[in-house]
């Protein structure tokens, strides 16, 4: 009897297994179970089974909860499978820029881990089969065409998040194909995020759709900056610059986010009357909005100001030197005579006069400058001349009055010796 309702029982967990693998509940920023490259699908955690009792894990929580993804098919596709603390779903983020040729299916398995049980580690599960969900390529949808709006005026057509934009009108006698396109891109809520203006001529198709999906790898190195995000997950480039307008308070920062998720200037200004921090621009990519100034730890450290090249430098420290003091070594010039015969320059308005030295001959040696002020005189243009000059007179003197006196002595020796000699 116990091995008969033990076997019901499996069957019963089983079916209803299989029903919940049926009705796979998640949500994308589209209809139907499809998303679109660059996108975030998110799966809410009533999807995943506890497989001993049926239980669900409810609001996630990082201190308790881990997740893990094995894929079966479309893992290449998948950039990162996540859920933020409060979630009461797992997001899956899908790789943006994806060329697919045809709409790629996604399979495989998801658990979360509960650390937090009584008895231990609880493992819920989710089966993702055939079917349940896929990828689909934006090339292989119908494409809308974008709306007249004025004269050679044109704007985004309703559905520009699952479509293509090509630029050409709806009128069958006389589609236009040039002219200003006005993209207004605003979120579920009604709010506007952004706003690109830009010439069109003949411009091949784009996907214009966008997303405000937060970039962790970017929130992680900020936790204490209130973060915002949009993002074009085609990236997708015109042929013409145009003018991106993203909308911010003017306290804000604005940092834009390349491929390997590092912050970069961004060569524009803010418009208050626009109300937004404007660019020029043909490429729509990924950018982050802060309520505090972020620091970069790589050399293109990013700031709200414009770019770096019109960012005034600081002062440098190599500015000129200061003309001499009176208590540096070189001495203000002089039209004494007593210089020894050294003709010295007539003044000029120069930064740095030339020195002259002392040539007085009463003293034994000619005075000298303290030898610490020497690499200020050679930086001065100390005269070299003068001084071998007034060095060569003192040695002549000098030898003149040894020679004199070793005279003197050996005249008187001499003296002595004749007088010795005749006695």
């Amino acid at each position: 009897m116990k091995k008969f309702l033990s076997a019901v029982l499996a069957i019963v967990m089983m079916a209803s297994m299989a029903a919940m693998a049926f009705a796979l509940d998640f949500e994308t920023d589209n209809d139907g179970n499809k998303v679109l490259p660059g996108q975030e699908l998110r799966i809410y955690t009533d999807n995943f089974i506890d497989e001993k009792d049926g239980g669900t894990p409810g609001t996630l929580d990082h201190e308790y909860h881990s997740i893990s993804a094995s894929w079966k098919r479309g893992a290449n596709y998948i950039e990162r499978t996540y859920f933020e603390d409060g979630d009461g779903f797992v997001r899956v983020r899908i790789k943006p820029g994806l060329n697919l040729t045809a709409d790629a299916t996604l399979t495989g398995t998801l658990k979360i881990r509960d650390r937090g049980a009584d008895e231990g580690t609880t493992v819920y599960t989710l089966r993702i089969e055939e079917g349940d969900l896929y990828i689909t390529s934006v090339d292989n949808e119908e494409k809308s065409n974008m709306v007249r709006t004025g004269e050679k005026e044109f704007s985004l057509p309703y559905d520009y998040m699952e479509k293509k934009v090509r630029f050409i009108t709806d009128d069958e006698d006389d589609q236009e194909r040039y002219g200003t396109f006005t993209a207004e891109f605003s979120n579920g809520s009604g709010t506007d995020v952004a706003k690109y203006v830009v010439k069109v001529v003949d411009q091949s198709p784009l996907y214009l759709g966008f997303n405000e999906s937060s970039n962790a790898t970017v929130a992680k190195k900020y936790p204490n900056a209130d973060l915002r995000f949009v993002s074009w997950s085609a990236v997708p480039t015109f042929d013409l610059e145009g003018k991106l307008y993203i909308y911010m308070k003017p306290s804000e920062y604005i940092y834009g986010i390349d491929k390997d998720n590092n912050l970069y200037r961004l060569g524009g200004s803010y418009d208050s009357s626009e109300g937004a921090y404007v660019i020029k621009t043909k490429t729509l990519g990924s950018y982050i909005v802060s309520d505090t100034q972020l620091v970069n730890t790589g050399s293109q450290t990013s700031s709200a100001a414009p770019v770096s090249s019109s960012t005034a430098p600081k002062p440098s420290s190599s500015t000129p030197p200061p003309a001499p003091s009176s208590s540096s070594a070189a001495p203000a010039p002089s039209s004494d005579p007593d210089t020894g015969g050294a003709s010295e320059p007539e003044p000029e308005p120069e930064p740095e006069p030339e020195p002259v030295p002392e040539t007085s001959s009463s003293q034994p040696e000619p005075e000298s400058e303290p030898a610490d002020t020497e690499p200020d005189e050679e930086k001065g243009g100390f005269p070299l001349v003068p001084v071998l000059i007034v060095a060569l007179v003192i040695v002549a003197v000098v030898c003149g009055v040894i020679l004199m006196g070793n005279k003197g002595s050996h005249g008187k020796g001499k003296r002595k010796h004749f007088d010795d000699w005749d006695d």
